[in-house]
């Protein structure tokens, strides 16, 4: 007769107990609960791309602090550029960020977040973006837009999507971070340099309204083929409240950890400047 599953092991946990001295079925050892945090958090981010976001910071931060310099000197990149590459490097903005998600999530939250970003609607739609080979590239789709445009109900989905992702928040509040580091590290390399000034009012309303179209354009481009009732799914997932915790809290966690870097980086500055 073929034992069930739970038989089978009833079987074996019997077994070894009248082997007297024998072996014992060894029982897997739960996990830490700060061990376990962090493995779902790493894993999260790993399905959402982390690196996509975070690889890239030091170079392109490089030029945007060249920039507002103007005219920066040969000895003044020299001393810039180590600095930003070291205090950018990916992991220790890697680090900075699943320590935020870790101080500002809860074991619960964390848990739902991962479940149906791994096993859910998300998931099956991520899936279909990634096997997904647009034949024209974004810029491409982009232009043509206007003559040959999705229908108005599929712009709608795609649109309140964006938005329960936090699209055009993330994105404001990602550029903002840089401006605002690199704000720091020019006034560490020039003191008397202007001070930040942050977006606010209508030029905040209008970053965000743009940042937000774009996502929507990215989005009707690369998932073409998703279905509609799987994005309202995906949708109805990231307007949780675990969808609406870590959208929230992994755009502050990013800026977060480009602010810190920045701070960093001055800080190194100022202390060669002083030598």
């Amino acid at each position: 007769m073929k034992r069930s599953p739970l038989g089978t092991l009833a079987f074996a946990i019997l077994v070894a107990g009248a082997c007297g001295g024998g072996s014992r079925l060894a029982l897997p050892e739960p996990r830490d609960e700060a061990v376990a945090l962090r493995e779902d958090i790493e894993r999260i981010l790993e399905l959402t791309n982390v690196e996509g976001v975070l690889a890239a910071r030091a170079p392109a931060f490089s030029r945007q602090t060249a920039i507002l310099m103007g005219d920066p000197s040969d000895p003044e990149l020299e001393r810039l550029i180590p600095a930003v590459v070291d205090e950018f490097a990916y992991e220790k903005l890697y680090e900075d960020v699943v320590d935020f998600l870790m101080e500002e999530g809860a074991p619960e939250l964390v848990a739902q977040t991962l479940e149906w970003m791994d096993g859910g609607a998300t998931a099956a739609v991520r899936r279909i973006g990634e096997e997904y080979a647009p034949a024209q590239t974004l810029e491409e789709y982009a232009s043509e837009l206007t003559d040959e445009p999705p229908s108005e109900d599929r712009i709608q989905l795609i649109s309140a999507w964006a938005a329960a992702r936090g699209e055009g928040d993330f994105f404001v509040l990602m550029q903002e971070a840089l401006r605002e580091a690199a704000n720091r590290v020019h006034q560490a390399m020039r003191p008397g340099a202007p001070s930040f000034e942050p977006l606010a009012g209508e030029e905040l309303e209008v970053a965000q309204v743009n940042s937000h179209g774009a996502a929507v354009i990215r989005l009707l481009h690369g998932y073409t083929p998703a279905p509609d009732q799987l994005i309202r799914r995906a949708t109805t997932e990231r307007q949780s409240e675990s969808g609406q915790w870590f959208t929230q809290t992994y755009a502050l966690a990013v800026a977060s950890a480009i602010r810190a870097a920045g701070q960093r980086a001055a800080e190194r500055l100022s202390q060669s400047e002083a030598m």
